[in-house]
C-alpha cells in the first residue's frame, strides 16, 4: 500500500501499490510539490523524476523526518484501500486493524 497526501486539502489516498499512486498523481503536480508519498508504514517516499515524460518512481527517502504518523494531526480526511476514517488510517500505521495484529 501505498499513500498520497495532497498538500492543497490535506487529504490522505491509499492506493493498493506503487503504480497506482503514480498513475493518480500527475507528474507535473508532484513537480511542483502538491503530493507527499508514504509507505504502507507511514514512512517517507521521495518521487524520483525519470527520462519518460509522464513518469516517476517512488524511493525510500531516509532524509525526511516527517512520517505520515507525525502528519495525522494535519490529515483533513482518508480514502481508499477500505480506510475512511484518521482513526482507521493510525490502526493501520501502528499496525492493528480492528484491534488485533496485522
Amino acid at each position: 500500500m501505498v499513500f498520497a497526501q495532497a498538500l492543497d486539502d490535506r487529504g490522505v489516498i491509499a492506493f493498493p501499490n506503487e503504480a497506482a499512486a503514480v498513475s493518480y498523481c500527475e507528474r507535473r503536480d508532484v513537480e511542483s510539490g502538491q503530493w507527499s508519498f508514504f509507505a504502507s508504514d507511514g514512512t517517507p517516499l521521495k518521487p524520483v523524476l525519470s527520462n519518460a515524460a509522464a513518469g516517476y518512481v517512488l524511493t525510500p527517502d531516509p532524509s525526511s523526518a516527517a512520517d505520515l504518523k507525525k502528519r495525522l494531526a494535519s490529515v483533513a480526511y482518508v480514502e481508499g484501500c477500505g480506510i475512511s476514517t484518521i482513526e482507521e488510517l493510525e490502526r493501520h500505521l501502528n499496525g492493528t486493524v480492528q484491534g488485533g495484529p496485522r
